[in-house]
């Protein structure tokens, strides 16, 4: 008993360091520089400014324009001096609306109040009020001390809850693990630990610098459990996922030499190693020896319920957690962020349902708390795309569930969304979007926009990488557009992963996607043909290919990651191979 309160203690001051932070913002405007667009902002408690405490500032090459700037500090209980390096070289910039926010304290800098500064500082003070000041640095390491005497260590009410609930759940994760320890397998410890740490990595430090790490730390943690349980369960995977990135490589490198000059090749080599290293993610959970299929029906049950109340608080703001600071990388939370976990929600949900048999009381109680969970969090959130993608998921598993299809009909299914996705230009064109709902007003005309482009180079496209940097003004006429977006991808990805692989390689891209798209639902098919996972199976690919043809690109790591656990929750739902109990009242169509 006494090592549980230890536990308990442990986990929420952990909690309580990482959850509220200092952070510090400002408008700044560059007047004029010699060279240099970066800045510095130390901070101390003790007014001793050192490397280890301060944030390197990179402002954009704008003159004359203002550009808010957002810099998150470690969590420091107590900062009594701020020091600003506005440029690192000579020039001229003018600041204002400087705030400094810790935990539920705000507090404004009053420039009125700064002394000129003196010849050591290497800056002048060229005009001042309460809220603005214009500095001019004459000299090496211009630096201004901006604030003095300065303590919020207050811990609020929205702190303390925050705190008390990330703390219970931290509890329960221990509690688990050491569970998972005493009663089962080092490969079943190290899966699930890849599970919960991914999904506590969405909710809360979805930032790309994380996402490289995870990227291979999880890659190789997979191939352990591959050794430990034998390659050679695994050779069909192997197989696939070989002649899958052989193709792949040899055509974006291919797109580097035979398309435009807006192909990317040091993107391209930056990407290879994280791109095959997510593929082999999966492979630790494909084709388990001897699963315990009641092991991971009631963890992922607990993990998708307690992520669903998460986000549920988080979306009624009785749990806030500003930017989260653990070991130097920060997460500035965003929309963006909440896409991220919202879709791995959702792919969370139908894995988590496949273990489920429709039709047995017991579990029946189960799904529906499930889905109420979903159906709340996620209408409650930022997403539309995952809202549509939960609705329609939601009708194939119903369907699915209650009716019993041969395999002929499911065949043809397969190859009515196959082609679907290989024309999507087609349909994109004659499709009006807009008419729907005017939030794809948007879509509407980037998928007008992309429709265009391709038809320019629909052969080749345009390489791998260019719609980070493609201008359609530079391929098409705009005023010939009746609808345009604007003049490049916005996000670098044109919201739809049909037209991003018709854009970069054009044709060859296509027939590519829609030929492993069209391979996977086969192989579902096959395995599980009347088994009680499939209507899971389906509905959770159908919720993945209505996100991917609405939002996301393929090349950041954060979207590496859930294409990753996308498969890892594929190949681990078709593990389970009971059988379809068939009630006399089923509809066989």
């Amino acid at each position: 008993m006494l090592s549980f309160i230890v536990i308990l203690f442990i986990s929420f001051f952990t909690v309580a360091k990482y959850t509220n932070n200092f952070v510090v913002t400002f408008d700044i405007k560059i007047i004029q520089n010699d060279y240099s667009w970066r800045g510095e902002l130390f901070y101390s408690s003790s007014k001793i400014f050192k490397e280890k405490t301060k944030r390197s500032i990179r402002y954009k090459s704008l003159k004359n324009e203002y550009q808010k700037i957002e810099i998150n500090i470690n969590n420091i209980y107590n900062i009594n001096a701020i020091r600003l390096d506005p440029l690192l070289a000579n020039g001229t910039v003018e600041i204002k609306n400087f705030f400094i926010k810790y935990k539920d304290q705000k507090y404004k800098v009053d420039f009125s109040k700064i002394e000129q500064q003196n010849d050591n500082n290497n800056i002048a003070i060229i005009a001042q009020s309460s809220g603005h000041i214009v500095l001019e640095c004459v000299g090496d390491d211009p630096y201004i001390e901006l604030v003095d005497n300065i303590n919020f260590n207050i811990m609020s009410q929205q702190y303390i809850s925050s705190s008390l609930f990330l703390t219970l759940i931290l509890y329960l994760l221990l509690l688990i693990t050491l569970w998972l320890v005493k009663l089962f397998t080092f490969e079943y410890g190290v899966l699930v630990s890849l599970l919960i740490i991914y999904t506590w990595y969405t909710l809360l430090f979805s930032t790309w610098e994380i996402a490289y790490k995870l990227i291979l730390a999880f890659s190789i943690a997979s191939v352990l459990v591959t050794i430990r349980n034998g390659f050679m369960r695994k050779i069909d995977y192997f197989k696939g996922m070989f002649s899958f990135l052989l193709i792949y490589f040899l055509m974006s490198y291919a797109s580097i030499f035979l398309s435009s000059h807006v192909a990317n090749l040091s993107f391209l080599n930056s990407k290879v190693l994280y791109i095959i290293a997510s593929c082999f993610i999966p492979i630790g959970f494909y084709n388990l020896k001897n699963i315990n299929t009641i092991f991971f029906k009631t963890t992922l049950t607990f993990l998708v319920i307690t992520t669903a109340f998460f986000i549920i608080l988080l979306n009624s703001q009785l749990v806030i957690i500003n930017d989260i600071s653990i070991f130097n990388f920060i997460m500035h939370r965003s929309n963006w962020t909440q896409k991220n976990y919202i879709f791995w929600y959702i792919i969370l949900t139908f894995g988590t349902l496949s273990f489920y048999k429709f039709k047995e009381r017991n579990d029946f109680i189960t799904i529906l708390v499930i889905f109420s969970l979903a159906y709340y969090a996620i209408f409650n959130s930022y997403s539309q795309s995952a809202a549509l993608a939960l609705v329609v998921a939601t009708i194939v598993y119903l369907v699915l569930s209650l009716a019993t299809f041969r395999k002929v009909h499911l065949n043809i299914f397969i190859w009515i969304l196959t082609l679907s996705l290989i024309f999507t230009p087609l349909l994109s064109s004659l499709i009006d979007l807009a008419q729907y709902h005017p939030r794809l007003v948007d879509r509407d005309a980037l998928y007008y926009t992309a429709t265009a482009l391709i038809k320019e180079h629909w052969f080749f496209g345009y390489g791998f990488g260019s719609t980070l940097h493609l201008h359609t003004s530079e391929f098409i006429n705009i005023s010939n557009l009746s609808a345009p977006h604007v003049e490049r991808f916005d996000g670098g990805h044109p919201h739809n992963i049909s037209l991003l692989f018709w854009l970069e390689f054009g044709v060859f891209g296509a027939a590519f996607l829609g030929y492993y798209v069209h391979k996977l639902l086969k192989l579902i098919v096959d395995k599980t043909q009347n088994r009680n996972n499939q209507p899971a199976l389906f509905a959770m690919i159908i919720s993945f290919i209505v996100i991917t043809s609405l939002s996301w690109s393929i090349w950041y790591p954060q979207v590496l990651l859930t294409y990753a656990f996308f498969g890892v929750m594929l190949v681990l739902s078709m593990n389970t191979e009971e059988t379809k109990h068939r009630a006399s009242n089923e509809c066989k169509i």
